[in-house]
């Protein structure tokens, strides 16, 4: 018998979803004690500090000596599978006993011949595959797979001349775990499926690169039934997990799910499926739910399937298509570069669901958590009902594709005024700029409008019958429309107390403001919607106007009350309607010029020409009253907005284009006709 010692192999971390625990922490001790004993980084006894950090691929090279206790912890210091352990000697012992190489592990307590110690994480180089992409690896890689659970694929490229066939192991699966390590998969032949996950309870870690090689009719993944398979017998492509990063690049169908068609009554699932982390470049299609075709009376579409991350970029005909199934969730998805091809639509669209499946089940309940678009042919084409989008983070690009259809879908978001208020603080570039958010959701006997921001800016509504109305369900209806309380004559102000919050002058210089208002109004008179302007002849004190036309034109209006000068922007007739809701923003950069203010309407920049007199300077901090009405010549109200009004905010930072856009996204499920 011989025995000696190894010098220590690389030592790799692996946190509880079997990814490398990148980043972890090592910690040692005296063997059986909380007593901190060094690791060495070398031979010549380098220490480490205690505890010391892996490198981002879970890994660091270890010496020892002696015996140790070790636990080992992801960046998140929760203990990783298996740690910690205790009395871990300074190196593995290899016995020879006859010929066969016997091993102790460190740590260990009894030998293990080298085959079955290597087999526990078997390498698919180890039934020779080629990671140099050179030669096909199909064969090796799928026989690795029959025979082995987990299977580890070591960083490099493989040709794949036949699928990868993760196979059908009964109703409770194979239960198979694929690790890549910086893998690119290239296709060898045309029309072929690359990863084919036919079984349930499988899992995949690492990072993947799905590649078509120029070849066509390629689909990187699918989750469906093995051929032949999927007409006998019940199979289930359930709760697999894709936890890697992956990226399909210049494929015909990025990953396809699709579900067998019933037997005997029973359908064959494709369900609860997870991917994180999904790129999909110069693809056809990046994600397909596919019908089987099948009419039989049971629901067999591919149901309840959830993406964590997703992006579409890059001469891509489809982001994601829905012909059968419902319940699936996306969350945060980039929707960019979807204009080419006529396949497999004809208009490159960015989500498409069709509404019945084969068997005439309904496709519906289709989330989608925060999104961004750009340059989208089309952004979305389903039936109302089928689609809701959710999160204050959304984005739509305005200036690519049609707008309009997506504020059908909106209408379904039901934003509350939780959410609005929280959607706001999100999108100023500081929450010390908000100098009132007011929700007009007043009932019962209240007499004012509470300021949802920092400084208590409440409205006073003036006019005792406001009170008694009842507006307790603002935010959207059945039809998805604004509720607020009604301004209908000259007796309806409302106005909050002068104080240095709403001045943005000194007399010699201005500074930036933004009023915004979410507003239905009747347009039966010229109205100011939110200004700080006293006209009294005895003695004025102009600050600024943003007023409207009984023609639909929108003014912004800034005042020197010393000079009697002003500058400021207009608008073309029509741009405001009577008895629609609209979002309107009067933005100002703190310039003293006419260009330094803009008037948008939901998302458009909207003003046409400029309005000054006069020598401007600046604003001047006075004690006019802001509110909705300016003083007249005679000391009294006039000019009081008639209107509908849910939602108004007045903020010291002059809102950008982006900014405005984000605002009319979060407002959108409220705009539109209706009362």
């Amino acid at each position: 018998m011989i025995a000696m010692n190894l010098p220590p192999a690389r030592f790799k971390a692996f946190d509880a979803s079997g990814n490398p625990a990148s980043l972890g922490w090592v910690y040692s001790y005296v063997a059986g004690s909380s007593t901190p004993k060094s690791l060495y980084q070398d031979a010549a006894g380098t220490p480490y500090p205690n505890p010391f950090q892996l490198d981002v691929n879970g890994e660091a090279d270890i010496y020892f000596s002696g015996y140790y206790k070790i636990d080992v912890k992801t960046s998140a210091l929760v203990s990783c599978p298996g740690y910690p352990i205790d009395n871990v000697v300074d190196a593995l012992t290899i016995v020879t006993t006859g010929g066969n190489l016997i091993v102790t592990a460190t740590g260990g307590n009894t030998a293990i011949s080298l085959p079955d110690r290597f087999g526990y994480q078997l390498s698919v180089i180890d039934n020779g595959a080629d990671n140099t992409g050179a030669t096909s690896s199909s064969t090796a890689i799928n026989s690795t797979i029959t025979a082995n659970t987990v299977i580890f694929f070591p960083k490099g490229t493989y040709l794949l001349d036949t699928k990868i066939l993760m196979p059908y192991g009964g109703p409770n699966g194979n239960r198979k775990h694929l690790h890549f390590d910086n893998v690119e998969l290239l296709a060898g032949s045309n029309n072929m499926t690359m990863l084919h996950c036919a079984d349930c309870f499988c899992s995949i870690s690492g990072r993947v690169r799905f590649h078509s090689n120029g070849r066509s009719g390629i689909n990187a993944i699918s989750f469906s039934p093995e051929l032949g398979a999927s007409n006998t017998t019940v199979t289930n492509q359930n709760y697999n997990r894709l936890l890697a990063h992956i990226e399909t690049i210049g494929c015909d169908e990025g990953i396809e799910f699709m579900c067998g068609v019933p037997i005997g009554g029973t359908s064959s699932g494709c369900w609860y499926n997870v991917v994180y982390s999904y790129f999909s470049t110069s693809c056809k299609r990046a994600i397909w739910f596919r019908d089987n075709g099948s009419v039989a009376a049971e629901n067999s579409g591919p149901n309840s399937q959830t993406i964590y991350g997703m992006i579409v970029n890059g001469s891509c005909n489809t982001g994601v298509q829905v012909d059968a199934g419902g319940g699936h969730q996306i969350h945060t998805i980039g929707m960019e570069n979807i204009q080419i091809g006529t396949s497999p639509n004809a208009t490159p669209v960015g989500i498409k669901i069709n509404e019945f499946m084969a068997n005439g089940g309904r496709n519906a309940n289709i989330k989608v958590f925060g999104s961004h678009w750009e340059n989208v042919t089309k952004y979305v084409e389903a039936n109302e009902g089928t689609i809701e989008f959710f999160g204050v983070d959304n984005e739509i690009e305005a200036s690519y594709g049609a707008l309009v259809p997506l504020v059908d879908y909106y209408k379904s978001v039901k934003v509350q005024k939780g959410n609005v208020v929280n959607g706001v603080y999100g999108i100023v570039a500081s929450i010390a700029n908000i100098r009132s958010i007011w929700l007009f959701d007043q009932y019962g006997s209240s007499d004012t409008v509470v300021d949802h921001g920092l400084y208590g800016n409440s409205l006073v509504l003036r006019n005792s019958n406001l009170a008694s109305q009842y507006a307790s369900q603002w935010g959207p209806n059945i039809f998805g429309l604004a509720q607020g309380l009604s301004y209908a004559d000259q007796s309806h102000l409302f106005n909050t107390p002068n104080n240095a919050y709403f001045n943005f002058g000194n007399g010699a210089t201005d500074s930036a403001f933004t009023i915004m208002m979410l507003f239905n109004p009747s347009l039966m008179a010229n109205t100011e919607i939110f200004s700080k302007d006293d006209v009294t002849t005895a003695s004025p004190k102009r600050c600024y106007s943003f007023s409207l036309n009984s023609n639909g034109i929108l003014n912004a209006n800034l005042f020197d009350n010393s000079t009697g000068g002003y500058i400021g922007r207009t608008t073309a007739a029509g741009v405001v309607v009577a008895n629609v809701w609209q979002l309107v923003t009067l933005t100002y950069s703190s310039s003293a010029t006419n260009a330094g203010v803009k008037i948008y309407v939901g998302a458009s920049q909207v003003d046409n020409a400029d309005q000054s007199s006069g020598v401007y300077t600046a604003m001047e901090s006075l004690s006019s009253t802001p509110g909705s009405y300016r003083i007249s010549t005679a000391g009294t109200p006039e000019r009081a907005l008639r209107s509908k009004v849910a939602f108004l905010g007045v903020f010291s930072e002059e809102f950008t284009a982006a900014q405005v856009r984000r605002a009319y996204n979060l407002l959108l499920p409220y705009v539109g006709a209706g009362s």
